[in-house]
């Protein structure tokens, strides 16, 4: 064994993860590339492969940055990189090249990985889609979001239903406020952080260049996700159990939307009628 050889282990230990895995399982695979299965430290070059990994995704710190420090806080960033580093190699995938993939990217590996019965776990999913949805709603360019129009018609049963803007909802087990506001302490108290279900809308309206958090009610988060897709009002009056007709309830809460400017309400056009 020379100090050649190691180096070449190392170096494709690090670059291919599932060698680790294999090496792990096969030691005798170490000894014919001339290395002493004894002399090297697996777990460690594991954790390497992630460090090197994570330090690939710099360019993320600043929009991300309390997603990497609850990371850190709870003791997650070498073991997450670490598997999605062997997750990238087992696919066969190289990194994305641009800051936006890789955020895309790495929520998708989170989304996989996590185990939602693990609170540091359910914690780190939270923040990230949270972190995530303020992100891309920041890069998107003016001409892919919906042009600004005024509110032309009520939320009758026969009206369409349509979000003014782009938005990203997501239904969480902790407020995100309430992680961040846990961040900010010197030493963070994850464990003090209590579950708290929310369902969370990231607004981005289209006359607008700041992204809007507004936290919805059953009810909101139903109709915003109605509004993303082509319904009428007794549609989402319908789903929700409380027949076509649409109760007065339903169309004050409705109005209440429009008035926040999150839903607009659309006569319908001869076609949809049909």
């Amino acid at each position: 064994m020379n100090a050649a050889q190691v180096h070449a282990v190392l170096a494709r230990g690090v670059s291919d993860p599932r060698r680790l895995n294999e090496w792990a399982s096969n030691p005798q695979a170490l000894r014919t590339l001339g290395v002493d299965p004894a002399s090297l430290d697996l777990v460690a070059l594991r954790g390497f492969a992630g460090l090197a990994l994570k330090v690939r995704h710099n360019g993320l710190r600043g929009a991300f940055l309390h997603s990497f420090r609850l990371l850190h806080a709870a003791g997650l960033e070498i073991e997450v990189f670490a598997d999605y580093a062997l997750a990238l190699a087992t696919a066969g995938e190289a990194l994305a090249s641009t800051d936006t993939a890789r955020a895309r990217a790495l929520i998708a590996f989170v989304q996989r990985w996590h185990d939602p019965g693990l609170t540091t776990h359910s914690l780190l999913w939270d923040l990230l889609r949270h972190e995530g949805a303020l992100f891309e709603l920041a890069q998107l360019p003016a001409e892919t979001r919906t042009p600004a129009t005024r509110p032309h018609a009520r939320p009758t049963p026969r009206a369409m239903m349509r979000v003014r803007g782009t938005v990203r909802l997501h239904e969480m087990q902790h407020k995100p406020s309430d992680i961040l506001l846990a961040l900010r302490q010197r030493e963070p108290d994850l464990t003090a952080i209590a579950p708290a279900a929310s369902a969370m809308c990231y607004w981005r309206p289209p006359d607008e260049a700041a992204v809007r958090i507004v936290e919805l009610d059953a009810f909101g988060f139903a109709a915003v996700q109605a509004g993303q897709g082509q319904h009428r009002v007794a549609e989402l009056s319908m789903a929700l159990g409380l027949g076509s007709r649409v109760p007065d309830m339903v169309r004050t809460l409705l109005e209440q939307l429009q008035e926040l400017g999150l839903l607009v309400f659309e006569r319908p056009t001869r076609s949809t009628t049909q």
